[in-house]
């Protein structure tokens, strides 16, 4: 089996990609919780709904940057 291929990471872009994941925890803390900007939850439901949160987040960032449409989903 080929050995996969596997881009060169600068030591740059790791650090970029560290301060992203801490700007993103921020801002996640910031939008749910009981003082919550986008969402007002108890303070023991918060750690699953921020992690849900950054997961439609990562979602949607993917999809921009695959060029592909941001639609809701429909039941």
């Amino acid at each position: 089996m080929p050995e996969p291929i596997r881009p060169k990471v600068s030591a740059s872009d790791v650090q970029s990609a560290g301060e992203l994941v801490l700007l993103i925890a921020a801002y996640a803390t910031e939008c749910v919780g009981p003082k919550g900007t986008v969402i007002r939850v108890p303070e023991d439901d918060a750690q699953l709904i921020r992690a849900t949160f950054i997961g439609k987040l990562a979602e949607a960032a993917t999809k921009i940057a695959n060029g592909e449409p941001l639609s809701r989903e429909q039941p």
